[in-house]
């Protein structure tokens, strides 16, 4: 006795693109290095979907889709901007990239001046004049050493981080020199090299 004959449907091909999304660092503003970390997500009817990625608005080379990808900006600072394409099992393509813009910063700000004012057992800090043309300037960093100032904000006795632009060393040995350096930061992480000032706390 006969089994019968059996036949199986073949897929209908659908013709709607995947849809997608991608950022840089997490959605950073502004960032001090070209290598940056890509977060990518798509979906479609019709998976496997594939990727494509590119600094420029062409695509040349499909790869697998990744939730995460590190990615090498083009070097210069300015606005850069990733493009991504999605393409899936049909062949579907996103016909306009997602995109996604960062600011590359790699320049430290520019050194403004450093005044240190004695007094009785305190030294009054201000400072000014420091700019940053990129990211801007985001914060301040103060460090402090006896005799000389420090060689780096790396180094001495940090006192105060933040947006002010004066701050009072208070707790001083009347008659010891205190010597002061003061470096900015821009929003992108740079820091400059810090201008310096010393004094001596006097009663």
């Amino acid at each position: 006795m006969s089994t019968g004959a059996t036949a199986s449907a073949r897929p209908v091909p659908e013709t709607n693109p995947p849809t997608g999304s991608i950022t840089i660092n997490g959605g950073a503003v502004y960032t001090k290095s070209t290598t940056v970390t890509l977060t990518m997500t798509a979906s479609d009817a019709s998976p496997p979907i594939q990727m494509c990625i590119s600094n420029t608005t062409a695509c040349t080379s499909w790869t697998a889709l990744a939730t995460t990808k590190s990615w090498t900006l083009t070097f210069g600072d300015g606005t850069k901007t990733v493009n991504a394409w999605f393409r899936d099992v049909w062949g579907n393509t996103t016909a306009t990239p997602y995109s996604a813009s960062i600011i590359l910063d790699t320049t430290a700000p520019t050194n403004g001046t450093v005044t240190a004012t004695p007094g009785n057992g305190q030294v009054a800090l201000s400072w000014n004049g420091f700019n940053d043309a990129g990211s801007g300037i985001g914060s301040y960093k103060v460090v402090y050493a006896v005799g000389s100032a420090p060689y780096s904000c790396s180094t001495g006795t940090a006192i105060y981080t933040g947006t002010g632009t004066a701050y009072p060393h208070t707790g001083l040995t009347n008659g010891t020199t205190y010597g002061y350096r003061v470096c900015a930061i821009d929003n992108a992480g740079n820091m400059s090299t810090g201008a310096t000032a010393s004094a001596k706390p006097v009663p």
